[in-house]
């Protein structure tokens, strides 16, 4: 079984992605940096469902953003991830 862990950063803050190719497809996991939750998880059976499941994933860490942060730390983040 192939996986694959790494980090990332999205709109300033960081997340964990964790991908693990499975018998049924392909298992992808998004979590907080320093939490024990998960704010995405889906199973993904072909490569149709990609797009779709790469928006909503979005989706959801743009909630989970604007749930678990206050607007100093978007700032914050925004001005000193900005490109």
């Amino acid at each position: 079984m192939q996986s694959h862990k790494s980090n990332f950063l999205y709109k300033g803050f960081k997340f964990n992605k964790n991908i693990e190719l499975t018998g049924k497809g392909v298992a992808f996991m998004l979590t907080p940096l320093s939490e024990n939750e998960i704010i995405f998880q889906e199973m993904i059976e072909s490569e149709h469902e990609l797009e779709f499941v790469v928006n909503e994933s979005l989706r959801y860490l743009d909630d989970w953003i604007a749930t678990n942060t206050n607007e100093h730390e978007r700032v914050f983040a925004k001005l000193t991830h900005s490109n």
